[in-house]
């Protein structure tokens, strides 16, 4: 018996931990994607501007085009994010490569914010005069966008 229980704990153990990964993948999988609050602020928002079903529609989908390009973003821009660091671990620092990693990295960002831009404005055109007044009003909040398109409270930082 003594032989066979530091197997027995090694194949429970393991059979746990399978469950816990299977667990994690499956509820990743499962999900939309949509951080907790999200559906509720975009129905809060389409009913302050009382939005029909397609308008509302029309914002859901420019939330996640917006979310995935974001996301797309960020994944690309790792490269250059260990590019930098490692421009700043070196022991000595090249300043002018530094600024050019930067520039692309920013260069990067700034398409991603024109291109949403231009994405909002249209969608904006498709509202009523009210209705863009209004939407643009709650804009001049600081965070309403970012909590409205990336799915995060206005005051996190992260992502």
């Amino acid at each position: 018996m003594r032989r066979k229980l530091p197997w027995f704990l090694f194949a429970a153990s393991l059979a746990a931990n399978l469950f816990f990964v299977a667990g994690a993948i499956v509820g990743r999988v499962a999900s939309d994607d949509t951080p907790p609050g999200t559906a509720d602020r975009l129905a809060a928002v389409a009913q302050e501007l009382d939005l029909d079903e397609a308008q509302a529609a029309a914002l859901g989908e420019l939330r996640r085009e917006f979310r995935s390009r974001w996301q797309a973003n960020r994944q690309a821009g790792q490269s250059q994010r260990r590019a930098m660091l490692a421009e700043i671990a070196k022991p000595d620092f090249d300043r002018e490569t530094f600024l050019r990693l930067a520039d692309e990295r920013f260069q990067q960002r700034r398409e991603l914010f024109a291109d949403f831009a231009q994405s909002l404005h249209a969608y904006l055109r498709g509202l009523t005069p009210e209705q863009r007044r209004k939407f643009l009003a709650m804009a001049e909040e600081r965070g309403f966008l970012r909590s409205l398109f990336r799915g995060r409270p206005a005051g996190n930082k992260d992502g």
